[in-house]
C-alpha cells in the first residue's frame, strides 16, 4: 500500500491548488487532464451520497477523502493506479477498472454504465 502522504500529493495539488513540492506532482500537473478522463461511473456510499467519477483526478479524490476506513487490497491497487496514471504510466481506463473493483470490494454500490 502506498503512503497516504504520497497519495495526497497526487490529489490535493490538482484539486485545491495547494503549494506543492516534488517531481511526482510536477509530472502529474503537466499531463493534459482530458487524457485522464474515462467513461464515468456512479457510486453510492453508505450515507446514500451519490458521486459521479469520470477521471483519474476525481477517482483519486474519492479514494483519498470519502472511502471507508476498512480498505482492502483492491483499494491499494486503485490508489497505485491513480498515481501511475498521474505519472503517465497507466491508461485512465485501467484506473476506472481498479476503482470499480475497489468499490465492489468495499461494498459500495457502483453503476458502471453511462447514461
Amino acid at each position: 500500500m502506498i503512503g497516504e502522504s504520497d497519495f495526497t500529493k497526487l490529489c490535493l495539488p490538482l484539486h485545491f491548488g495547494h503549494e506543492h513540492v516534488g517531481t511526482q506532482i510536477e509530472r502529474s500537473r503537466s499531463i493534459n487532464m482530458t487524457r485522464m478522463a474515462f467513461e464515468h461511473v456512479t457510486i453510492t456510499d453508505r450515507m446514500r451520497l451519490i458521486r459521479r467519477v469520470s477521471c483519474v483526478e476525481s477517482a483519486a479524490e474519492v479514494l483519498a477523502k470519502y472511502w471507508p476506513k476498512n480498505c482492502g487490497e483492491k483499494y491499494a491497487t486503485a490508489q497505485q493506479a491513480c498515481l501511475e496514471a498521474g505519472a503517465g504510466r497507466l491508461h485512465p481506463d485501467e484506473v476506472r477498472r481498479a476503482f470499480i473493483d475497489a468499490a465492489k470490494e468495499a461494498s459500495i454500490y457502483v453503476n458502471e454504465r453511462s447514461r
